[in-house]
Parts: structure tokens; C-alpha cells; sequence
């Protein structure tokens, strides 16, 4: 499925401005929780602020645009995030995947258009996802990339170098 949304859409298009895309897994409110009766594996009060910090480094140093691909469960408007003043896009995620400078996630399916069109993929977790259930899909998807981890609670800069 992947595969043909990404035939369909094409060649990756350059931005007039470039961007990186964090892909939002609804870390904290995903209706799969309940489902499967498991708890979040962090807090809106540690996971926010730390991604935050993560991407003003990111953009200073960069000085690429962080887009958050809203994740097409993710109720908006009665669970707003808080990724600071950064835009929210829903239902474009392979599209602003496809033509990203830089990919930010934590363990999405959605890491499968960063192989087909080949993109740069930063990996990130924290002391909370490492503990969690959640760690070792992070770990895992690593691993298989060759791609690089980044704690988003103790994230030094040259991280992204």
C-alpha cells in the first residue's frame, strides 16, 4: 500500500522553503491505548517539552522548518499537541515525507516512505519510550536502518551534526 501511494505521488518535489517532518504518532492520546489496554508510554508534561527543545536546536542549526505530519487518528481538536508554534499538517503524510530535507520520528510505519525515497531519517526516543513498551520498536527500527537514535531528554546538539 505504501508502495503504490508513493507511485502515485511520484518523484519527491524540492519546497520552495526546505523543511524536516516529524511524524506524529498521537504519543500521547492514541486511541490504540485503550483498545489494547495499555498506558502511554510517557507524559504530555516530559515528551512535549523535550521534542520542543529538539526542534529549536534543530531548526537554529539547520535552518530547516519543522512540519509535524499529524497523525490521521490524532484528535486535534480535543487532544491538541503542544509542538510549540510549528504547523500542524493532517492527511499529507507521505507528500510531506516525499519532500522533506529531513525525517523525525520515533518508531511510525509511515518510516517506509523515508526508504522508498530514500530520506535522511533521525530517530528519536527518551528515557520514558526506552522503558516503555515502546523501546524496543525504536531500538529495532535502528537497527534494521542503520539509522542513528537520539535522546530527546539529554539531546546535545551535536547530535546533529
Amino acid at each position: 500500500m505504501d508502495f503504490e501511494t508513493a507511485l502515485r505521488l511520484g518523484a519527491p518535489k524540492p519546497p520552495e522553503q526546505p523543511y524536516a517532518v516529524f511524524i506524529d504518532e498521537d504519543m500521547i492520546h492514541h486511541p490504540d491505548y485503550a483498545f489494547c489496554k495499555v498506558r502511554p508510554p510517557t507524559t504530555a508534561k516530559r515528551y512535549y517539552p523535550a521534542l520542543q527543545r529538539v526542534f529549536d536546536s534543530l531548526e537554529e542549526q539547520t535552518g530547516l522548518k519543522v512540519i509535524i505530519a499529524a497523525h490521521p487518528r490524532a484528535y486535534l481538536d480535543q487532544n491538541p499537541p503542544s509542538f510549540g508554534a510549528r504547523t500542524i499538517v493532517a492527511g499529507r503524510t507521505a507528500e510531506l515525507i516525499r519532500d522533506a530535507a529531513l525525517v523525525l520520528s520515533h518508531a511510525s510505519t509511515s518510516q517506509s516512505f523515508t526508504v522508498i525515497w530514500r530520506k535522511p531519517l533521525l530517530l528519536l526516543t527518551s528515557q520514558d519510550l526506552d522503558n516503555s513498551w515502546m523501546g524496543c520498536h525504536i531500538t529495532a527500527r535502528a537497527e534494521y536502518l542503520g539509522r542513528p537514535v537520539v535522546d530527546i531528554d539529554n539531546f546535545d546538539s551535536t547530535a546533529l551534526s
